[in-house]
C-alpha cells in the first residue's frame, strides 16, 4: 500500500487488485440465459428450456399435451330417427309406384288410392308429384280429389272413429249415436279433432247388422250402443291416448 512521505499510508491511494484469470471471471459472472424453443412433434407441443453456465449445458424439457376440444355430437332421440326412418320407407314406397305409371294420364285414381294408402291422406306433395309424373293440371287432381269421397286433404287422426249408418244401424239409432260422438269430441264442422287424436267418418255399412248400432274404432268393433255408452268409450280411449301405460 503506498505511503506518504510521513509514513503513513495515504488513504487517497487504492489498492490495486490482483489480476484475474479468464476461468475465473467465468464462474463469477454465473450469468444464466435462458432461451425457449418451441417444437412441434406429431400433435404434441414440446417446449425446451436451454440453460448456459459457464462449464457446460444442461437441457431441460417439459412436454404438454395439446388441449382437447370437446365436439358434441348431436344424437337423435330413438323415437324421433325412428319416425325419420318410417318417413323415408312410406316416400320410398310411394316412389316405386310413381315409377311404375310414368306417363300413363289413365293411371290417376290408382296414384291417388296408393299416396293415401301410403301416407293416410293425400298432401301438396304427393298431388305435385303425381302432377309431374301422369302430366295432369294439379288443379284437374285437386277436382278429382274433391269430387271422390273416398280421398282426403287432412291426416287422420291417432283413432279413427268410423259409425255405420247402414239400414239397421239408422234404423236403430245411428243419428244419436253420431251426435253423442260429435258433442263429447267438439267436432263442430270439422271431422277431426284439434289435437289430431280423433276422426270421425260415416260408413255405409260395417257388416254387423246384429250388433246395431255399431261403431268402429280403428280395428276394434262396438256394438249395441248408446249415447252414454259410446261417450263412456270415448272417455277411456282418451285416458289411454294421455296414460300409454293404460290397457
Amino acid at each position: 500500500m503506498a505511503k506518504q512521505a510521513t509514513g503513513r499510508p495515504d488513504p487517497k491511494a487504492r489498492e490495486k487488485k490482483p489480476a484475474r484469470g479468464k476461468k475465473e471471471i467465468a464462474a463469477r459472472k454465473k450469468k444464466v440465459h435462458i432461451v425457449k424453443k418451441k417444437a412441434v412433434i406429431g400433435k404434441r407441443k414440446i417446449i425446451v428450456k436451454k440453460k448456459k453456465t459457464g462449464k457446460g449445458q444442461a437441457l431441460r424439457g417439459r412436454q404438454t399435451k395439446p388441449k382437447k376440444i370437446a365436439i358434441k355430437s348431436r344424437k337423435q332421440s330413438p323415437g324421433k330417427a325412428a319416425i325419420q326412418a318410417g318417413a323415408k320407407s312410406d316416400l320410398d314406397r310411394f316412389e316405386s309406384k310413381l315409377s311404375s305409371f310414368e306417363g300413363e294420364k289413365g293411371a290417376l285414381i290408382p296414384l291417388l288410392q296408393a299416396a293415401q294408402e301410403t301416407y293416410g291422406y293425400i298432401s301438396e306433395r304427393a298431388i305435385s308429384r303425381i302432377c309431374e309424373v301422369v302430366r295432369i293440371p294439379a288443379a284437374e287432381i285437386f277436382g278429382v280429389i274433391t269430387f271422390y269421397s273416398q280421398f282426403r286433404l287432412k291426416p287422420l287422426g291417432k283413432y279413427l272413429v268410423k259409425i255405420c249408418d247402414g239400414t239397421a244401424c239408422h234404423v236403430n239409432g245411428s243419428e244419436r249415436i253420431a251426435g253423442a260422438i260429435e258433442d263429447e269430441l267438439q267436432l263442430g264442422s270439422a271431422d277431426t279433432t284439434a289435437d289430431g287424436l280423433f276422426t270421425l267418418q260415416k260408413v255405409a255399412c260395417l257388416g254387423c247388422c246384429s250388433l246395431s248400432p255399431v261403431i268402429m274404432i280403428n280395428t276394434e268393433t262396438y256394438g249395441r250402443l248408446t249415447p252414454k255408452k259410446v261417450q263412456q268409450l270415448l272417455k277411456e280411449y282418451k285416458s289411454k291416448a294421455q296414460n300409454p301405460q293404460i290397457a
